[in-house]
């Protein structure tokens, strides 16, 4: 599994390490893309289970978004003044949204 790559080319190590470096986050992974989430759900949802104490597989699904072009989102905080954390989970469900594992591997 290890050697197994997600649509963006990344692999589980490279999902396992990107919040390795976070150790106070608690269970925290991150994938390159909603592709590479759905590929690798049995592994995740063993840990969303074991740290939200709910069973993942049986919850409802997402409601469907309704935002079409992320384009036309704003800027919640232009002066830099509230958001602090580079820890901020944005829209995972949005289309054309990257995710931080994707970012970070095209930095390389």
């Amino acid at each position: 599994m290890f050697k197994t790559l997600t649509s963006p080319r990344a692999t589980l190590l490279d999902v396992i390490s990107s919040e390795a470096g976070n150790p106070d986050l608690g269970a925290a992974m991150d994938t390159p893309s909603t592709e590479s989430y759905i590929q690798l759900v049995p592994l995740f949802a063993s840990i969303i289970e074991d740290y939200q104490i709910f069973d993942y597989l049986k919850m409802t699904p997402h409601p469907p978004s309704e935002i079409n072009n992320v384009s036309t989102l704003v800027d919640m905080d232009p002066d830099n003044e509230f958001l602090i954390s580079p820890r901020l989970k944005y829209g995972r469900c949005l289309r054309g949204f990257l995710h931080t594992l994707l970012l970070l591997l095209q930095k390389k």
